[in-house]
């Protein structure tokens, strides 16, 4: 057998120098595998961490507008109060239409400001859009698949209400045309005080005009056409286009304080709840929470009311100081 020679004290520098060289390349490996690790799962930058938020619960968001009161709100799924988002009283804004941004944010039409703001849940808030060619009254807002939005613009005389386009970062379409993206007047459909909309089961974008009492839905693309006007009745003021597929539609003509349901162009009516002021009155917003209950703002109450999809009465949502003539109401989050 040969003899192993002891190794020379170079040769052992040597070995040493080998593993102490492995032993950092390990420890390095074990540190970057640490930090790929942390910052691929860690909020990106300007991202909020949804769970913090709470949001496997919704958030309720509510534009209310009364003399010394321009308030954007905010509740729980349940009804509950939590915190005042942005308060444009002192700074002459009125809040009204809420459509969409993401998850944690919308975007607000803010009448007497000429301007759309971005707000988050978390109370920040920043200009998102302004236009020369957008001055006029402002009414709801809506958030397309395509994530673009449209807002009513209620101009004066009446033969000039129009609805405004904007893509996702709020870039007028178009640009600089004079005319808006939906005229007053467009093939068979006629804009006449129009206050509130819904994008149907069927990709359209459904109108409502108070004075006309009729319903206008337009084909959305490039040009915008119109699809149908239907007439409806009773001064339609609100419009949801629910997950079920049907359109709802709260009117408001004497004797016809009522809650319907329609097909997703409006037609074929039916009556849900109807003529009990003292729970429902002069309704205007609506929205569906996740578990697909109705919620209807009622002016003659100054309070949030729930239904169910068949329009029973549940409760009265909310009311107190800050459901005074709620505008528009979006649902955020939730399962």
């Amino acid at each position: 057998m040969r003899q192993q020679l002891p190794l020379s004290k170079k040769e052992i520098g040597i070995f040493k120098g080998i593993f102490r060289m492995k032993k950092l390349i390990f420890v390095g490996a074990l540190s970057y595998l640490a930090v790929f690790l942390f910052v691929s799962c860690s909020p990106q930058e300007g991202e909020i961490f949804h769970g913090a938020l709470g949001l496997n619960e919704a958030r309720v968001i509510v534009s209310s507008s009364i003399a010394g009161s321009q308030l954007i709100t905010m509740f729980d799924q349940d009804g509950n109060y939590l915190k005042t988002l942005y308060d444009y009283t002192d700074i002459a804004g009125t809040p009204r239409g809420l459509a969409k941004h993401s998850a944690i944010s919308f975007i607000a039409a803010i009448d007497g400001l000429n301007q759309f703001d971005i707000l988050s849940i978390d109370g920040s808030r920043s200009v998102w859009s302004t236009h020369t060619q957008v001055t006029a009254t402002f009414y709801d807002m809506i958030q397309d698949s395509a994530n673009n939005m449209y807002a009513i613009e209620v101009v004066t005389p009446a033969s000039n209400n129009q609805i405004e386009k904007f893509d996702s970062m709020g870039k007028r379409i178009p640009i600089s045309a004079t005319t808006a993206y939906i005229n007053n007047a467009l093939g068979g459909c006629t804009l006449s005080t129009p206050t509130s909309m819904a994008i149907n089961s069927n990709g359209q974008l459904t109108v409502a005009n108070n004075v006309t009492s009729t319903i206008s839905v337009y084909n959305l693309g490039a040009t915008p056409t119109c699809a149908v006007q239907t007439a409806f009745g009773n001064n339609p003021r609100g419009l949801l286009a629910h997950s079920n597929g049907s359109l709802y539609v709260v009117t408001i003509a004497n004797a016809q304080e009522t809650l319907w349901r329609a097909d997703s162009q409006g037609a074929n009516a039916q009556s849900l709840f109807a003529n009990n002021i003292t729970i429902l009155q002069d309704g205007f917003a609506m929205a569906e929470l996740p578990n697909g209950n109705i919620l209807v703002s009622s002016f003659g109450t100054d309070s949030i009311v729930e239904f169910t999809e068949d329009g029973t009465y549940v409760k009265n949502f909310a009311k107190s100081a800050y459901t005074n003539d709620v505008y528009d109401i979006l649902v955020l989050g939730g399962n």
